[in-house]
């Protein structure tokens, strides 16, 4: 029998409840636009007694009605998809780079490890600096202090050296296209116990900061938040049969 990923059905769960939500808003919408008429032989309701400006209202109402709903998936520029390995991957958009990332599907359960991984396209001519890197600010991948996971230093590829003759300096950079990784340890249930919701959902937090630079200019450090959500299966506590514990004599 198929079976979707977790996290799957957790994005389909989501989009079905903002489309039930998002319907109902609109047919409240609509209905606000209705005029009510107990003539003899008329409908229960008509919009022939609306005016222009009634019909005109009701039909802006719907629009910002869409505006709110692809808000809400677009937050600072954050767009969701699943990719053709059919895992849910979240964007985020700044004027210097887009930020992609995402988790390996590895089922979870207390004490196992995820791999977390973090895509980085900078814009063109734009550059990031990479770790260690000396009087400029380098990328940092920060993960949030929780007892409930615990995490890994970050992989990160070789750095490109650039030079920069203005200064007569050569510096690490990172530009294009470019990933890192790094692990983290699910906690055992007594850990993660106060930071799991009702249907076992871990949310795990982090940031990735970054100060990006052109041929011309750098341009002010900026923080971009990162989120993971995990269901997070129940401990195997079962006990083996008997008979598969005996010692053979």
């Amino acid at each position: 029998m198929f079976e979707l990923h977790p996290q799957c059905r957790k994005g389909i769960l989501v989009t079905t409840r903002m489309m039930r939500a998002s319907l109902a808003m609109g047919l409240a919408v609509v209905a606000t636009g209705l005029v009510a008429d107990d003539r003899p032989g008329s409908r229960l309701f008509t919009t022939h007694s609306l005016t222009a400006e009634r019909n005109r209202q009701t039909f802006e109402a719907l629009k910002e009605l869409k505006k709110l709903v692809l808000a809400s998936q677009r937050v600072r520029g954050l767009t969701r998809e699943f990719g053709a390995d059919g895992l849910l991957k979240e964007s985020i958009e700044t004027p210097h780079l887009k930020l992609t990332y995402w988790a390996s599907d590895a089922p979870l359960v207390p004490g196992r490890r995820v791999s977390l991984i973090v895509e980085i396209d900078t814009k063109a001519k734009m550059h990031v600096y990479a770790p260690g890197v000396e009087h400029y600010i380098p990328i940092v991948w920060r993960m949030a202090d929780s007892k409930a996971w615990i995490s890994f230093p970050v992989s990160y590829p070789p750095a490109r050296m650039l030079n920069l003759p203005v200064i007569n300096e050569t510096v690490p950079v990172f530009d294009g296209h470019f990933r890192m990784t790094r692990d983290i340890a699910i906690g055992q249930e007594a850990d993660i116990a106060p930071a799991l919701s009702p249907d076992r959902t871990l949310t795990v937090e982090g940031s990735f900061r970054y100060q990006a630079c052109d041929d011309k200019e750098c341009y002010l450090p900026t923080t971009l938040p990162l989120k993971w959500s995990f269901i997070v299966g129940k401990p195997d506590t079962e006990r083996s049969p008997d008979d598969l514990q005996r010692k053979p004599k």
